[in-house]
């Protein structure tokens, strides 16, 4: 893959919007100068992720790159590539309280990771998908939290384990349970100051 694309998946996730939209739109322009539909798919969506990730998130303008990248992907027909427009329209739904539309992307993309066996981006997927419940006001965010807690620890993301752990003292606070908000906090700030991870309370990572 474009090493660039690469960049851009790994600093949207860590919430660097600004670098993940320089090196995705990159990346964009050299698969249409190599005339590869698949770097082009690829930047597509991460160029849709990228205008998720920041303080200065823009819908509108990420929804428009995630449509592209559908349309991309549907042309050339392998399913993999569906999974992240699926994945940044799981968080708009999430932004926009529609659960129903979250839950319909999550388990639309999550069919398509199960039969690749993919279980890292399952748990990215999982951690989306409770962060679009908690952010609806709806029901079971902490369960998926919890899931992708557990799957990131199984594929050794310490990274996607903390941030998992940081949503889920969002949830208990939401919810009222100041003892389980006040454990996950801890362990959270216990792995972000392990792995150098002050991104995930700096920044708006996915």
């Amino acid at each position: 893959r474009e090493a660039t694309a690469v960049l851009a998946w790994l600093e949207l996730l860590t919430g660097d919007a600004p670098a993940a939209r320089q090196h995705a739109a990159e990346a964009l322009q050299v698969g249409q100068t190599m005339g590869s539909p698949v770097i082009e798919c690829l930047s597509l969506g991460r160029l849709g992720l990228s205008w998720l990730a920041g303080q200065d998130y823009d819908v509108p303008r990420a929804r428009g790159y995630l449509e592209d990248a559908m349309r991309a992907a549907e042309r050339f027909g392998v399913g993999r590539f569906r999974v992240e427009p699926l994945l940044g329209f799981l968080v708009i739904a999430g932004l926009e309280k529609r659960p129903e539309d979250a839950e319909r992307a999550f388990r639309d993309a999550y069919a398509i990771l199960r039969d690749a066996g993919d279980r890292h981006v399952m748990a990215i997927l999982t951690l989306a998908y409770g962060a679009a419940l908690a952010n609806s006001g709806a029901q079971g965010a902490d369960v998926r939290l919890l899931v992708s807690q557990r799957e990131a620890a199984a594929c050794g993301d310490a990274f996607l384990e903390t941030l998992a752990t940081a949503w889920l003292s969002v949830v208990y606070t939401a919810a009222g349970d100041s003892a389980r908000s006040a454990t996950q906090f801890t362990h959270a700030l216990d792995g972000a100051r392990r792995g150098g991870y002050d991104s995930i309370f700096q920044g708006t990572p996915l």
